[in-house]
């Protein structure tokens, strides 16, 4: 199990500890607060809550799981999320909730209502609402077999009926292995700021129709790929770039496949250098059902990363399936042998279709 507490709290800057700081109140601690003091109130709930281990950050220092941590950390969802996610059984939650912030573990609301479709099951695990914002936790956990692990992702199917105009996400929290469930946390806003509290009706919908499962997530050089082979050249095609301020010259069309980074779902499809610098096109495949992308940049002989100073993405052909990746590198012609392209790629193969629903009440009840 990974040790989450110290590692959310670490990536708290001195501003957010000051409105964090009602939370570490029954430990007699102001907002100056050091890492081992992070260590020592880790530990205590880690005592309490029955675990040992060491800490382990990379994983989650390289994850930016919340957009909005200010508002967040202000939240009380903030020790529903810490708790909760250590898969505890509910008593034992709530109790070291209240050891160490009673009036936030007041706030938080139990909701526990599921449902379920192709084996696959959805729980609301709790709701709390903070302003004009709402927190939800769920989980979704396969009952027939080991379909879901941690690359489990709703691909943006799901669906928030609330009745007022809103803003959502929904964010990817943590796999449990032992229980092979993975956790997700939901954001509502409201859109002209009132309290979600006062109002009267507070039921929502949450639905999703789509899970990608089996994603593959792969850090790597391109090294089949020698730059120093590149060509020059001269006839270009102009597309608009990703900001839509400018038109930028592209590589032509070509339906020629020069390298595979992952079967049936990405391909360089073009490398040549025009007089913007060195074009590098990817190709990816089935977006629109398996979500396939990635990112690229070059490293150059002395270690050091160049990014691209210009980029378009367009649909590859008319059914607007395969998305094409356009990058362009300002490095000397010559020197192009220097370089390696290296990338992290995003790719699928499998999505389950099914029908998740369910309908509750922020408040519990």
């Amino acid at each position: 199990m990974e040790n989450k507490v110290l590692e959310y709290m670490k990536n708290f800057s001195q501003k957010d500890l000051s409105e964090f700081d009602h939370v570490l109140d029954n430990f007699g601690k102001n907002a100056d607060i050091t890492e081992n003091e992070y260590e020592r109130i880790y530990k205590k709930v880690m005592e309490k809550a029955g675990f040992e281990g060491s800490v382990s950050g990379d994983r989650f220092r390289k994850q930016k799981i919340f957009v909005n941590l200010k508002r967040f950390v202000a939240s009380a969802a903030v020790i529903a999320l810490i708790f909760l996610s250590l898969s505890l059984p509910g008593d034992a939650v709530y109790g070291i909730m209240y050891e160490i912030a009673p009036s936030i573990a007041q706030k938080l609301k139990p909701v526990n209502i599921s449902c379920e479709d192709k084996g696959i099951k959805l729980e609301v695990i709790s709701a709390d609402i903070k302003g004009d914002t709402a927190y939800i936790y769920i989980s979704i956990k396969d009952t027939e077999g080991d379909r879901i692990d941690k690359t489990v992702d709703l691909f943006d199917s799901y669906r928030i009926n609330i009745p007022f105009d809103s803003s959502a996400h929904c964010q990817y929290i943590d796999f449990d292995e032992e229980t092979r469930t993975g956790f997700f946390l939901i954001e509502i806003s409201r859109m002209d700021g009132k309290n979600i509290e006062k109002y009267k009706d507070r039921k929502i919908t949450f639905s999703f129709d789509t899970l990608l499962l089996n994603k593959k997530v792969e850090s790597k050089v391109l090294s089949e790929i020698n730059l120093g082979d590149t060509k020059k050249v001269t006839e270009t095609v102009e597309k608009e770039d990703n900001n839509a301020e400018k038109m930028i010259k592209c590589l032509p069309p070509s339906e020629e496949r020069l390298f595979e980074i992952e079967k049936n779902c990405a391909y360089v499809t073009g490398i040549g250098y025009t007089e913007d610098g060195l074009n590098i096109r990817i190709q990816y495949e089935n977006i629109c059902k398996y979500d396939n992308h990635g990112f690229i940049h070059l490293v150059d002989e002395n270690g050091e990363k160049v990014y691209s100073i210009d980029s378009t993405t367009y649909w590859a052909g008319e059914d607007d399936n395969d998305m094409v990746y356009e990058d362009i590198y300002s490095v000397p012609y010559e020197k192009l042998s220097g370089y390696k392209i290296y990338g992290e790629f995003f790719t699928c193969n499998t999505n389950l279709k099914g029908d998740w629903e369910v309908t509750f009440r922020l408040d519990g009840e």
